[in-house]
């Protein structure tokens, strides 16, 4: 065999080994790797503590969260998208954000929210607040208190200023449906 065919025999086998070596990790870099013991054949499913680590579910199907963290997670985003609502307003959009804040209220709450209308001006009133903290206080199947702190954006004519603060916000459970039920800022 002359010098020529042995280059390119050895140069077909090593594109040949990179090929395959590619080929494989193609193939093999998106399936899931599974690091775990498995479990043993016929163990009987248990409850696992809030905050304790759990294995995967067979089958890489991502695992849920107790039904207890996501309604904690509900009535705190909840209070947060009331608190936004009310506290964001503009004396020239006719109290729309009442109309929101009504809406996630119970009938009590509601009532007083209708007293709370801004009055229509010449120049331009308004108000951004953005919870920037939330955490909850305290959580049962039919009330919950939920602790916000808030930023807010004060403009008007005469230019503008960033006002924090901090308050609770309560809520109660209403047919079924969570309700912001009171207000109190610190």
């Amino acid at each position: 065999m002359t010098l020529r065919k042995r280059i390119i025999i050895i140069a077909g086998v090593a594109l040949g080994i990179i090929i395959a070596a590619l080929l494989f990790f193609i193939v093999n870099r998106n399936e899931p790797r599974d690091t775990a013991p498995a479990a043993p054949v016929g163990k009987e499913s248990q409850t696992i503590p809030a905050g304790a680590s759990a294995e995967a579910p067979v089958g890489g199907a991502a695992s849920v969260a107790p039904a207890e963290d996501l309604g904690e997670r509900y009535v705190r985003q909840l209070a947060g998208i009331f608190v936004e609502r009310f506290g964001s307003y503009s004396n020239q959009d006719d109290n729309r954000h009442l109309d929101d804040a009504v809406a996630l209220s119970t009938a009590r709450m509601a009532a007083w929210i209708k007293t709370q209308a801004i009055s229509a001006g010449q120049n331009y009133q308004g108000k951004t607040t953005r919870v920037v903290a939330s955490k909850v206080e305290s959580y049962a199947s039919t009330a919950a208190k939920v602790s916000v702190d808030v930023q807010e954006e004060v403009t008007g004519s005469s230019g503008g200023t960033t006002v924090y603060r901090s308050g609770k916000v309560e809520l109660a459970k209403v047919e079924g449906e969570w309700k912001v039920s009171g207000l109190f800022w610190n």
